[in-house]
């Protein structure tokens, strides 16, 4: 691997705790680029969150109910933030967020799971610079795309 793939690469990292304060820094943001790391920690933030109120709502509202206020209420909040990343997301393969759309069809699914596994575009795409958004570009983890 050349050094400009492994110094294009060192800089979209995000971490686990990282990817967890992006998320919600670009509670809204539906333009630029979200790197795969960005993404898949998100991702796994939710389901462990996600778990653990289910256990919350279990302990609240007692086991055998089917209630999940807990539940359904970080689900209702992490609404937005989810599209906006999932939009991000294809923007970093060089796709429209509008191909979200796919995911009402079975097939869809398979394809966004396909281009969300995809390794994202090296340089600038039209969807913007090569920097995950929501990172300052500036300082010592930047780079320059000649």
């Amino acid at each position: 691997m050349s050094e400009t793939a492994v110094s294009s690469y060192e800089h979209r990292k995000v971490s686990f705790v990282q990817a967890f304060s992006l998320f919600f820094k670009n509670y809204a943001n539906f333009k630029g680029r979200s790197a795969r790391g960005a993404y898949w920690w998100w991702y796994l933030w939710s389901l462990l969150i996600g778990f653990a109120l289910g256990i919350a709502d279990a302990f609240v509202f007692g086991i055998d109910s089917d209630t999940q206020v807990f539940g359904v209420v970080f689900s209702l909040a992490t609404l937005i933030p989810s599209l906006a990343l999932a939009v991000r997301r294809l923007h970093d393969v060089g796709r429209s967020g509008w191909w979200l759309l796919l995911i009402l069809t079975i097939i869809g699914i398979l394809v966004i799971l396909f281009w969300n596994i995809q390794p994202a575009d090296e340089g600038t795409n039209k969807y913007g610079d090569d920097v995950e958004a929501g990172r300052d570009p500036v300082g010592p983890t930047a780079q320059v795309f000649e």
